[in-house]
């Protein structure tokens, strides 16, 4: 069975993004030194210094798809994220049965939809889709 939780490693990557896009990339890279030296021989691990954010959020990024490989969790949240701040546009696409699907950048259907149950109390207004 997958974890699909938060794990210490994804906090520790959450604070190092933040801290990036922040414009505080020397804070951002303590951060994500602190959880790579515990994924390295102590002897051997170089902590990673970058010259600018810009590379600083690439190296956080490139991370966190190791980092959180195999835990049975889409994507969605960083992409969703991605689109809405950075340059790289991520579009998901799935062929099903002949057909191409694609999930496009700004896309209503990033949205949950609210429970039923809850839009019915009438103190929420449903997701558009």
């Amino acid at each position: 069975m997958f974890f699909n939780g938060f794990a210490t490693d994804e906090l520790f990557l959450i604070k190092a993004e933040c801290l990036t896009r922040l414009e505080r990339p020397d804070e951002a890279m303590q951060v994500l030194n602190q959880l790579l030296v515990k994924r390295f021989d102590k002897s051997s691990f170089t902590p990673i210094v970058v010259p600018d954010g810009k590379s600083a959020l690439d190296i956080i990024l490139e991370e966190r798809r190791k980092e959180l490989c195999l835990r049975g969790m889409w994507r969605w949240i960083d992409t969703r994220r991605y689109n809405a701040y950075d340059d790289k546009k991520i579009i998901p696409q799935r062929l099903i049965d002949g057909q191409i699907y694609s999930l496009e950048p700004g896309s209503l259907h990033y949205a949950f939809l609210i429970p039923q149950a809850v839009v019915d109390q009438g103190s929420v207004e449903q997701n558009k889709r």
